[in-house]
């Protein structure tokens, strides 16, 4: 059941009136057409794809960079710039997936998981265009074909400044205004380890509270521990998921079950959300 705080003449909770909201009674979820993830970075998609509310890939995806804000204001302007070589400078070397990261100076994006360290920009540029040029007709099609989505923001647990309420508001009219008739909501989720708190900023835009740092890795800033946020997770559900999708996960789960090695099996979920 929802709690609404009090609404100023604007339509949003009044100063100083806010209350915990949103809290869901045992069993029920809020549905949605269409979920996606708008970062903070890579732990964001992978929740979403563990939890069953995300199963294609979408521009956003393993992206790191720009405020909330930023964010809502390249999906409302349609993706304007979004990789084009010429806005591209070089950031860092990742080893481990053995690519090399470059920063839009236009949208304040990084891309590290795209452009393989040994082969020059210019040569691996036009797929890695034409590879976000697909993800991003997939999520402006989703959003447009849909009449409710939600939208979910996971800070990583390094992040010390938390959006202020105004900028998740002027986020949220953004994509009103760019997708107009669409019933859209923001799960605003942050990390904190001295507060734990369910907030509406506005009745479209919920916020949450809590520590989800994975302690299992404390040498990664950014790594969240999953099942501490499946529990928010169930509170939400996408109501159509084609047949196809579920025949996969299932035929993906029995697979891994006949993997004889306990780390393998454990490696391959992690790859593939099961």
């Amino acid at each position: 059941m929802t709690i609404k705080a009090k609404e100023s003449a604007a339509g949003r909770p009044s100063p100083g009136r806010r209350r915990r909201v949103w809290r869901t009674q045992r069993g029920e979820t809020r549905s949605y057409d269409f979920i996606f993830g708008t970062g903070a970075a890579c732990s964001c998609t992978a929740l979403l794809r563990t939890a069953q509310l995300q199963f294609a890939s979408y521009p956003f995806d393993w992206l790191y960079g720009g405020t909330f804000v930023d964010r809502c204001r390249i999906l409302a302007n349609r993706f304007d710039r979004f990789i084009e070589l010429q806005d591209l400078s070089y950031s860092y070397m990742e080893r481990s997936i053995s690519c090399t990261a470059y920063h839009n100076d236009f949208n304040g994006i990084t891309f590290n998981h795209d452009f393989l360290k040994d082969v020059p920009i210019e040569k691996s540029y036009p797929a890695v265009r034409e590879k976000y040029n697909r993800r991003i007709h997939r999520l402006l099609s989703g959003i447009e074909s849909s009449s409710s989505v939600l939208i979910v923001y996971l800070e990583t647990p390094d992040n010390e400044t938390h959006a202020a309420d105004a900028h998740l508001i002027e986020g949220y009219d953004l994509l009103k205004e760019a997708f107009p008739g669409i019933d859209i909501d923001i799960l605003y989720i942050c990390h904190s380890v001295r507060k734990t708190s369910d907030e509406e900023v506005s009745p479209h835009i919920r916020r949450i509270y809590f520590d989800y740092k994975d302690e299992k890795r404390p040498e990664s800033s950014y790594a969240v521990d999953a099942k501490r946020l499946m529990p928010l997770m169930r509170e939400y559900r996408l109501l159509h998921v084609s047949t196809w999708f579920r025949v996969k996960r299932l035929l993906l789960k029995i697979c891994f079950e006949c993997i004889p090695v306990r780390r393998w099996r454990k490696g391959l979920r992690r790859k593939f959300h099961i």
